[in-house]
C-alpha cells in the first residue's frame, strides 16, 4: 500500500504552473523536516486527520465525491479551490474549540461549496477575462444549483453551507440577501476562508494578492461580511499558517490514509448518518 501510494505521487501529471509552484513548496517542506515538525506543519496534520477519516468513513462521498472530480476536470481552479477551502475552514473550526460533529459537517459543506458551478455554463466559468455583470448574475446561482444537487440528501448543516456561503451578515449578500438572523456562524466560517483563498491566488485576469492586503481586507469587512468574532480567529490562523497548497494536502492525506488503513476508526460513539443529519442551527 505504502510503496503504491508513493507511485502514485510520483506518477501525478502536472501542468508546468503546477511544477513551477512545487520546486519552492518542496524546499521549504525540506526545512520544516530538517528543523522538526512547526506549528503549522502540526496544524494542517491536525486539520487532515479529520478529513481523512471523512473520506474513508462517509459513503456520501461515494455518490457525490464523482461531481467534485467532474467539476475539477472541466475546472482545475474550482477544484483546487474546493479543497483548500475545505482545510481552512476546518482549521478554523478547530482554532474555534468546534466540536467534531459539527467541524465535520463543515469540512464537507466546504469541500463541496462550489459544486453548483457544475450547472454555470463554460464560456463563462472557464472566461480568462473578467466577466460582465449579466455573466455575474448567472455565477451568482451557483449555490442555488448546488443546494438542489443535495436537496435530497439529509444534511441541513452541509445545504446551508452550499446555500448561503455568499451571504453577508449586513444582508448584501446573495443569492438570498439574508442577513445575520439567518446565518449560522459555521457558514459564515466557509465565506471568511472562501474569500481568503480566492484573494490569494493567481486567478486569469489577476495576480494574487499579498497576505497582508487580504488580511487587511477582511479586516475591513468584519462586522459586514463577516463576524467580528471569526475574523478575529480566522486573521490569527491565516497569519500563522499562510497560504496552503493542493500538494501538500495530497501528501498529507496519502501519509493519515494510510494511518487510518491500519486503525479502526472512532466517531465517539455516533455514526456517521447522525452527525449528518443533526441541525445545529445555532448563530
Amino acid at each position: 500500500m505504502e510503496a503504491l501510494q508513493k507511485v502514485k505521487l510520483k506518477l501525478r501529471v502536472v501542468t508546468q504552473e503546477e511544477e513551477e509552484k512545487r520546486i519552492p513548496i518542496s524546499l521549504q517542506y525540506l526545512r520544516l523536516t530538517i528543523a522538526g515538525e512547526n506549528e503549522r506543519e502540526k496544524k494542517l496534520r491536525n486539520a487532515l486527520k479529520l478529513a481523512a477519516r471523512i473520506k474513508k468513513n462517509v459513503s456520501f462521498f461515494f455518490y457525490i465525491e464523482p461531481l467534485l472530480k467532474a467539476l475539477s476536470l472541466r475546472d482545475r481552479i474550482t477544484g483546487e479551490h474546493s479543497w483548500k477551502v475545505a482545510v481552512y475552514s476546518t482549521l478554523i473550526a478547530d482554532t474555534l474549540g468546534i466540536d467534531e460533529e459539527l467541524t465535520t459537517n463543515i469540512y464537507v459543506g466546504a469541500l463541496f461549496h462550489d459544486i453548483g458551478k457544475i450547472g454555470i455554463p463554460d464560456a463563462i466559468l472557464l472566461k480568462k477575462g473578467r466577466i460582465n455583470l449579466l455573466e455575474r448574475e448567472t455565477i451568482k446561482n451557483h449555490p442555488i444549483y448546488g443546494y438542489e444537487i443535495l436537496k435530497n440528501f439529509n444534511m441541513p448543516i452541509v445545504k446551508n453551507i452550499l446555500l448561503k456561503h455568499h451571504e453577508r451578515i449586513d444582508g448584501k449578500g446573495y443569492p438570498l440577501g439574508v442577513n445575520y438572523r439567518e446565518i449560522p456562524f459555521y457558514v459564515n466560517i466557509v465565506s471568511i476562508c472562501d474569500v481568503f483563498d480566492a484573494l490569494t491566488e493567481k486567478r486569469p485576469y489577476r495576480d494574487p494578492m499579498p497576505m497582508e492586503k487580504v488580511l487587511s481586507i477582511l479586516e475591513e469587512e468584519s462586522g459586514k461580511a463577516f463576524y467580528p468574532e471569526i475574523v478575529d480567529v480566522a486573521v490569527s490562523t491565516f497569519s500563522k499558517v499562510g497560504k496552503i497548497d493542493l500538494w501538500t494536502i495530497e501528501k498529507i492525506l496519502c501519509e493519515l490514509e494510510e494511518i487510518n488503513d491500519k486503525e479502526s476508526s472512532n466517531s465517539g460513539g455516533r455514526t456517521w448518518n447522525e452527525i449528518f443529519t443533526s441541525d445545529k442551527s445555532s448563530t
